[in-house]
């Protein structure tokens, strides 16, 4: 032992050696003074650390070396942080004893911030940075984001809101709420009176209302005038429930490319100027599938904000109430 209370190195890489030889479930405890913590066999040649909690953890890792995995046992939960690739030891090791070290005092109510704080760490240290995403991506995400959190406000819980919020899935509509309606989000510039509209079936409405979501926002330079892509993200994290929503959010993040590990999202602050609706319904200035000559696709045009007066509606309708019977 190296540090009290702290396996070696070399003591971790002896037992992955030995565990991996074993059956799933075996394995060691490893010294923490207030936590229940093992280094196990997972099968298929991986190992981790176990790590058991009183009530359920919410954790997810972009980490490639490592996955955490969360379940339910007796009366209790555990957090597994397992190798995601066979015989990782020579990665792996460092790893796991590392985030020993940083357990070996830590209670139930500290634990699992060691545990997110050591991700992020041997993520910033050795996972391949990702790029930030471009200004209108950022403003996007916020426009989506803030529209999200409304319709969790006007009733839907999050087991049916977050799967509601296809943008990620590149859907012809940013959100779709089946058998009620359906949103198109659009961000843009406190002062553009212009939509760039994608293509042809952005606008068409299919079998539920439809409305137009325009968002309008900017980037600012002082943090007091403006919110972060990650404090709008835990906005959303505060209305969900432990019924795998967070996880679920999660993954949508990551597939529009945000990372909720990247401190340098914290320095963008972005200020909500305003949200308009407008329903989309016969009249309305847009091009639909119908309009266009058999071999002509994919048109990508611009509205005009001044032009949709006429089809403004003060709100989303109530998420609950509009569910059509």
């Amino acid at each position: 032992m190296s540090e009290v209370g702290t396996p070696t190195l070399d003591w971790f890489v002896d037992q992955a050696v030995e565990l991996r030889r074993t059956d799933v479930g075996v394995g060691k405890r490893v010294d923490a003074e207030f936590i229940d913590l093992r280094f196990q066999s997972f099968g298929s040649k991986r190992v981790g650390l176990r790590v058991a909690f009183e009530s359920r953890p919410r954790i997810t890792t972009t980490l490639q070396l490592v996955r955490c995995d969360v379940r339910k046992v007796g009366k209790g939960w555990v957090l597994d942080v397992v190798e995601r690739e066979p015989d990782a030891s020579a990665q792996s090791a460092p790893f796991f004893r590392d985030l020993a070290r940083r357990l070996w005092r830590a209670n139930q109510d500290s634990a699992l911030v060691h545990v997110e704080s050591t991700l992020r760490a041997w993520n910033k240290a050795f996972a391949a940075r990702r790029d930030l995403m471009s200004d209108d991506e950022i403003l996007g995400l916020f426009g989506e984001l803030e529209i999200l959190g409304v319709i969790l406000d006007r009733g839907l819980a999050g087991p049916e809101a977050i799967p509601s919020w296809t943008g990620p899935e590149r859907a012809d509509h940013d959100f779709s709420l089946p058998g009620r309606f359906q949103v198109e989000c659009k961000a843009t510039s406190p002062h553009s009176e212009r939509l760039h509209i994608s293509n042809e079936h952005q606008l068409e409405a299919k079998d539920v209302p439809l409305y137009l979501a325009c968002v309008r926002s900017s980037q600012v330079v002082d943090s007091r005038y403006g919110t972060t892509l990650p404090e709008m993200v835990e906005r959303i994290e505060s209305k969900l429930l432990d019924d795998g929503s967070v996880q679920l959010f999660h993954q949508k993040l990551e597939a529009v490319g945000f990372d909720r590990s990247d401190s340098r999202y914290e320095d963008i602050p972005i200020q909500l100027t305003s949200v308009k609706y407008y329903e989309v319904r016969d009249g309305m200035p847009r091009i639909v599938p119908g309009d266009l000559r058999s071999g002509v696709s994919h048109i990508s045009y611009q509205v005009l904000t001044n032009d949709l007066a006429a089809f403004s509606v003060p709100e989303l309708p109530d998420a609950l109430i509009s569910k059509r019977t």
